[in-house]
């Protein structure tokens, strides 16, 4: 008789067996919902990151555009006062050539003007 009794206490009784059962999936629903809870946080700090870091290029794609627009504004201009003082030249140039051939082309004019006869008279 007393064998009997260690077997029935060893024996687990179907309503602990269910509660058991009830409470492991309680713990398990309890360690799912933590991990979803997890994992959305581990999300949503993804995003935020994401979204800073896509602010971040932006801002410094804004900065560089500004910066290379800067550059070449001031390229331009450089260049162009370069032009501007290569006609400056040229145009001194070409006033310094004209004066050279000046009383020359108001001689020629005068005699289209006046004749050839009369340019001999005056002259």
């Amino acid at each position: 008789m007393k064998s009997m009794e260690i077997d029935n206490d060893n024996e687990v009784k179907p309503q602990q067996s269910l509660e058991m059962i009830l409470q492991l999936e309680i713990e398990v629903a309890e360690k799912i919902a933590a991990a979803k809870n997890k994992s959305e946080k581990k999300i949503d700090s993804a995003q935020e990151e994401t979204a800073g870091l896509k602010s971040q290029i932006i801002d410094e794609a804004r900065i560089e555009r500004d910066r290379a627009i800067a550059e070449g504004i001031h390229v331009s201009r450089a260049a162009l006062e370069q032009r501007v003082k290569a006609a400056a030249a040229e145009a001194e140039q070409f006033i310094k050539t004209g004066k050279q051939f000046e009383d020359e082309a108001a001689d020629y004019v005068l005699q289209l003007i006046l004749g050839s006869s009369n340019h001999r008279e005056a002259a």
